[in-house]
């Protein structure tokens, strides 16, 4: 009867951990949505009023924007762009410097590169990666080394592990301070040696990926701009 009586609670005891284990588990599994990080930006919505928004920590690039032809087409419509406006003359201004590779105004190399980024980091695996306080990087890792791409002021750039490469083009100025802000292609080490120091044998793989922007971003805003252009003159 006593053996009976153990055998039973022994029985009770084990069922009752398998369920509470089942139960724990079930509890503790993430959803898609709870497995995302977020943080909350503040962004201006016009007069001055800012709304505080969540966005992904990581984002994909190719969800972000769209091709050069259908963000143009966007551009058009939400700004209700017409021949005799700024942004017009702009496109046709910027349409022809791309032409010739020779940018009077800064400005304008750094829209289509700031613009054309999106695109190429699609097109290249990259991931967009949202911060509080250094605003938005593209990142991939390749066989131990990490790229990341940014447009930040003078010295200031995103990073992880040992600098072992870096390419810089300088764009316009901007800021309450008109710091000058760069194109930054840093290739790090993400897991270096003890004692290992930063180096710069990889400074060539750097200009390489930074011509590769500039050259994508001149082919994207002759598609832009010339789509601006045709858009606008429909109206």
């Amino acid at each position: 009867m006593k053996k009976n009586f153990l055998w039973f609670s022994l029985k009770v005891v084990l069922v009752m951990f398998l369920a509470g284990s089942l139960l724990y588990l079930y509890a503790t599994e993430l959803t898609p949505e709870d497995k995302k990080q977020f943080i909350e930006v503040d962004e201006m919505i016009g007069d001055g009023e800012t709304v505080t928004k969540k966005i992904p920590t990581i984002e994909d690039p190719c969800a972000v924007k769209a091709n050069a032809k259908e963000e143009a087409i966007k551009y058009v419509k939400q700004y209700r762009i017409k021949p005799e406006s700024y942004p017009y003359k702009k496109a046709k201004t910027t349409l022809s410097e791309i032409k010739t590779k020779k940018f009077d105004d800064i400005e304008h190399l750094s829209t289509i590169i700031e613009l054309s980024l999106y695109n190429w980091a699609c097109k290249n695996n990259y991931k967009l990666h949202n911060t509080r306080s250094q605003g938005i990087y593209f990142f991939k890792k390749d066989a131990g080394k990490g790229i990341f791409i940014s447009i930040k002021a003078d010295g200031f750039f995103t990073k992880e592990g040992l600098t072992k490469g870096i390419a810089e083009l300088p764009l316009d100025t901007r800021g309450p301070m008109g710091d000058t802000y760069y194109l930054y292609i840093l290739i790090t080490k993400l897991n270096p040696e003890p004692n290992e120091k930063s180096g710069n044998e990889l400074n060539e793989n750097a200009k390489k990926i930074l011509n590769e922007i500039l050259n994508f971003s001149y082919s994207w805003g002759m598609d832009y701009y010339t789509t601006v252009i045709k858009e606008a003159d429909k109206k």
